[in-house]
């Protein structure tokens, strides 16, 4: 019989246990004043103003793990290079800096939030609890825009009722059809729901069912939708091949 080799080697890593408290429990929340966000909105763009309070959810969420660039991406519904003009477009405006590294034969993006200019928008003094799991299952599933659209009724909240011209504006819409989309697709996620008054109030967003949990995991593959696209060409073109043959034998 072949005994195992118990001896400690020079890589054995040595874990000292000590005394702890029990962990606490509760949602992780990120901070953010959500009228400091509508201001940055018109200043920056609604999609750059919007990744930042995306990767500072995902840092306080995550802690020290790394991300992908495809983390930010699929959360947001759009690809890798529009992240990147995004990541430009708040370098321009002095909110981020990153530096580009290769560690470990692969390359990382080192991103900083400039403190002093986005300090007004993480301020403890004014500020939201977001739920850092809405970047999660919200964000993705209701979009940018509606998920925008979301925010900004909640910083209203202090308020009976608004214009929607001002959330037209606040937002970037398009217009008042646009504004009335959105809010729409937000009565559709069962998120704003009428009351027996006739008026509406803002719920949390439920949590996702399990097709919708199938659609995330989908979405968090990097690789899998193009992988499908192209397999949908293939496809396609040995069906046009099949009908050319069937075509040329009848004829």
């Amino acid at each position: 019989m072949n005994w195992p080799d118990l001896s400690l080697r020079e890589e054995t890593d040595l874990i000292f246990r000590h005394p702890r408290g029990e962990p606490p429990e509760g949602v992780v929340v990120v901070r953010v004043d959500l009228k400091h966000l509508f201001q940055l909105t018109q200043k920056v763009g609604p999609d750059e103003a919007l990744l930042l309070v995306v990767i500072k959810a995902l840092r306080t969420r995550y802690g020290p793990f790394r991300l992908r660039m495809y983390d930010l991406a699929w959360r947001m519904g759009v690809g890798n290079r529009r992240v990147n003009r995004w990541l430009d477009h708040l370098v321009k405006h002095g909110l981020v800096v990153y530096t580009l590294q290769d560690l470990f034969e692969k390359d990382t993006v080192e991103v900083e939030i400039v403190s002093r200019p986005t300090a007004a928008m993480f301020d403890y003094a004014s500020r939201h609890e977001l739920p850092t799991h809405w970047m999660e299952h919200a964000l993705p599933l209701l979009g940018r825009r509606t998920f925008l659209v979301l925010l900004f009724l909640l910083s209203s909240e202090e308020i009976a009722s608004f214009h929607i011209d001002r959330l037209v504006a606040a937002a970037r819409l398009c217009g008042r059809w646009h504004a009335t989309l959105h809010l729409r697709r937000l009565r559709r996620h069962g998120i704003l729901r009428p009351t027996r008054e006739g008026s509406l109030v803002v719920v949390d967003p439920p949590p996702p069912s399990r097709s919708q949990q199938l659609r995330l995991r989908f979405r968090k593959q990097p690789y899998l939708g193009n992988a499908l696209l192209h397999i949908g060409v293939l496809l396609l073109v040995l069906l046009a091949l099949v009908a050319g043959l069937y075509v040329l034998h009848r004829s």
